[in-house]
């Protein structure tokens, strides 16, 4: 199937710093949903900020901020934020709705088999925040691509932390929340 822009919403969803935040201290967790209608692709020349230089990152920013105001990339999205103790706390109360996890005590470090996968509590933890951040933003994308009129939407995800491209043991339990729990309702174009 052909992704163009002509028959598609094309967006592009992240998570700052990382989707896998169980080890951080109490920091704010970012989460985007960013929909480009209009880029300039001779005008801009833009790689993925966490490959470009420490010394050239100033610039790159710069670059980017210009390209907007210039109107060489035109776009609209939204911008969540969560506090990362309560986004921990959300996605236990989640799973524990779920059947996933059982009451206290919760230990990070433990290990639990969830779709044919093993992994710390920890990290399943960090991908249901992350599956719920993909569902809500999921009714915005829709609405994204009606105002395109446009009845297809295609939203860029880079790897999870932890994914390559041989590797995709995250994506698998992101998937088995977003198909097995009561996300699956969200994922549906209003």
């Amino acid at each position: 199937m052909e992704i163009s822009r002509r028959t598609h919403s094309i967006q592009y969803m992240d998570t700052s710093p990382s989707e896998l935040m169980h080890t951080f201290p109490d920091k704010i967790l970012v989460h985007s949903l960013i929909n480009y209608y209009d880029f300039d692709l001779e005008k801009v020349n833009v790689l993925q900020f966490k490959n470009t230089r420490k010394d050239r990152k100033r610039g790159a920013q710069q670059r980017i901020i210009d390209a907007f105001e210039s109107g060489w990339i035109k776009g609209c999205g939204v911008i969540t934020y969560n506090s990362q103790l309560y986004a921990m706390e959300n996605a236990w109360k989640f799973l524990l709705d779920a059947g996933y996890l059982q009451t206290d005590p919760l230990d990070l470090e433990a290990m639990i088999e969830v779709a044919g996968h093993q992994l710390k509590v920890g990290i399943f933890l960090s991908l249901a925040w992350y599956a719920l951040c993909l569902a809500m933003n999921f009714r915005t994308a829709a609405i994204f691509t009606q105002v395109e009129k446009k009845d297809r939407v295609f939203i860029a995800l880079d790897f999870l932390s932890g994914d390559n491209d041989v590797r995709f043991r995250n994506l698998a339990i992101i998937k088995e929340l977003t198909r097995h729990t009561q996300l699956q309702g969200l994922f549906r174009m209003p």
